[in-house]
């Protein structure tokens, strides 16, 4: 039986945008609704989001060690300039591999909460995007690095051992405009990924839909460090739980700021009218005789009644 409700409010067709959701409003949203949001979409495709972040984490992590562990052999003398020659090059190509995972990984969460369809191929869909993504993370952490500089040379006094209030105090004022920034550009990977900016495009976009919310957002790291330390008290294990969860909320509220979650319809009135009859207008009886729709004198158009004229 056709699924077809004659009484439902028209929908609109959605526009063609070549796979580019369309930016509407900016939409509300609460902590507890991402989080679980988050939760019920990693509950559908746990599967590849949790397997698929420990692809990121381990090889991301394995050209770093490729020095360390030589150390360890006695292939080269850590601390000497061999060592560095060694590690410098292979941590910056772990970073690299990690990014084009994490790319992935941002393009999972996205299909993950708006599709219910994350598979493991996303985890190697970067594609054209991957260049775009590596420049983004690259401005993203050197700007935060530069906003909190005044907490790195605080906590530079502080490992020097100059240790006194005014070194307390500036560790934590001088953090301050690094945490702003990454608030600010927290939705940057996605819109890279789900709006096909560029490096630059996204840090402005993520700037401005972020506008007015990063103390909300602050909130939501906050209950991320929380998920965090559960998943590490779950023999650590639950980390990768934590990670997918806490990323695909990340996912909603991107959306909810960007203006790309579905709206839904509005609910139909108690009562609207049947369509007319032979695909009439619908007109009320006794319109005007032959008008399309109504019922006028035997033969006339929209009348066709028995008996009209030849």
């Amino acid at each position: 039986m056709s699924d077809y409700n004659p009484y439902a409010a028209p929908v609109a067709e959605a526009p063609a945008t070549s796979g580019v959701p369309v930016q509407g409003e900016p939409q509300p949203w609460s902590i507890g609704e991402v989080v679980s949001g988050g939760w019920h979409a990693y509950k559908t495709s746990w599967a590849p989001l949790t397997f698929g972040y420990l692809v990121v984490t381990l090889l991301g992590a394995l050209p770093g060690q490729v020095a360390p562990m030589a150390a360890l052999a006695g292939s080269v003398e850590e601390g000497t300039p061999g060592y560095y020659a060694l590690h410098v090059p292979l941590t910056f190509l772990g970073w690299l591999v990690a990014e084009f995972f994490m790319a992935g990984f941002t393009r999972a969460a996205m299909r993950a909460v708006r599709t219910n369809d994350a598979s493991f191929g996303d985890f190697f869909g970067a594609g054209a995007r991957f260049l775009p993504f590596v420049g983004m993370s690259f401005l993203k952490s050197a700007a935060v690095v530069l906003g909190a500089t005044g907490f790195l040379v605080a906590a530079t006094l502080a490992a020097l051992q100059v240790v006194s209030p005014a070194v307390a105090v500036a560790a934590v004022v001088f953090i301050v405009p690094g945490v702003i920034i990454a608030l600010g550009f927290s939705n940057a990977p996605f819109y890279v990924i789900d709006q096909n900016l560029g490096a630059v495009s996204s840090l402005q976009a993520s700037w401005a839909s972020t506008r007015g919310h990063k103390g909300h957002l602050f909130a939501l790291v906050l209950v991320e460090v929380g998920v965090m330390l559960l998943g590490m008290a779950a023999c650590c294990l639950g980390v990768f739980a934590a990670v997918p969860v806490m990323l695909l909320a990340r996912a909603i509220v991107y959306m909810r700021l960007s203006g790309t979650a579905p709206v839904p319809a509005a609910p139909p009135g108690p009562y609207a009218p049947p369509p007319a009859p032979f695909g009439g207008s619908g007109g009320p009886p006794g319109g005007v005789p032959g008008s399309y729709g109504s019922w006028g004198p035997p033969g006339s158009y929209g009348g066709g009644g028995p008996g009209g004229q030849p």
